[in-house]
């Protein structure tokens, strides 16, 4: 009997032991989740506009972001609470069409409940659909990249545009390829077997160096601008300082071996 005792005090300690573990696990786990980045999901019902996870939307507003779909096939439409340029950016980011569209859930509602108040924002589309096309036209004839460009409107109805772009230094990018080429034309095996040694070498150093002697090597760097006014985005971009962006390496880009030798 005391044996029987014994062992039902052993699980009950286990148990007891076992609640303050779970219960840490549980809060650690809701922690994690209150931590997680805005997310977005596609209504069925407005298939190919994107709602932020949480945003319960009329039925006028649903019904009003299907006529934005069907009539702007070229554009990607957002609905989300964003509190920072650095979340509008992130949602923004997500688009795939020619161009995107952030509204926050209280205009598209006043949009919706109001014919006057969507008219004007239609009518801001409709206008700047036409410029923002022909500033996408001048910025690529110029040789600028760019990765996204379109429309915000936060919560007071303020309209914003923007546009992210990148630079990079494809002309090295290029040097490197021609020169690659040139000394597999040209050297010998031992040549190479001995310019193979010598890169090890200098990838035993550390990171920052580069086999290819004193060029640079491949970077992009990327940048997101606002303004309030097609006209003004354009004046931006055309002035972005480079030179204080941060650059990053271009991805997919390493040093290369023969190991062939």
């Amino acid at each position: 009997m005391n044996m029987v005792n014994g062992l039902g005090s052993n699980i009950v300690n286990q148990l007891n032991a076992y609640q303050p573990k779970k219960r840490e696990a549980d809060k650690t786990e809701h922690t994690k989740k209150s931590e997680a980045p805005i997310s977005m999901q596609k209504n069925k019902s407005v298939s190919e506009s994107h709602i932020q996870e949480g945003v319960e939307l009329s039925d006028g507003a649903k019904k009003l972001l299907d006529e934005l779909k069907e009539k702007y096939g070229n554009m990607d439409f957002f609905v989300s609470n964003y509190s920072s340029d650095e979340e509008a950016e992130d949602i923004l980011s997500r688009g795939t069409k020619e161009y995107s569209v952030l509204i926050d859930p209280e205009t598209l509602e006043k949009m919706a409940a109001d014919e006057e108040t969507k008219s004007k924002y239609m009518g801001i589309i409709d206008e700047s659909t036409g410029k923002l096309d022909e500033m996408k036209e001048q910025l690529e004839e110029s040789g600028q990249k760019v990765d996204s460009i379109g429309i915000k409107i936060d919560a007071e109805g303020t309209v914003q545009f923007f546009a992210k772009i990148r630079e990079q230094n494809e002309k090295y990018q290029k040097q490197v390829a021609d020169d690659k080429e040139a000394a597999k034309a040209e050297e010998a095996k031992a040549e190479k077997r001995k310019e193979r040694e010598e890169a090890m070498e200098k990838l035993r150093e550390g990171p920052g160096i580069n086999p290819y002697g004193k060029k640079e090597p491949p970077y992009e760097k990327t940048t997101t601008v606002y303004a309030d006014s097609v006209e003004e985005l354009l004046e931006k971009i055309k002035n972005v300082d480079w030179s204080q962006i941060e650059a990053t390496p271009v991805k997919g880009y390493g040093q290369k071996i023969d190991f062939t030798v």
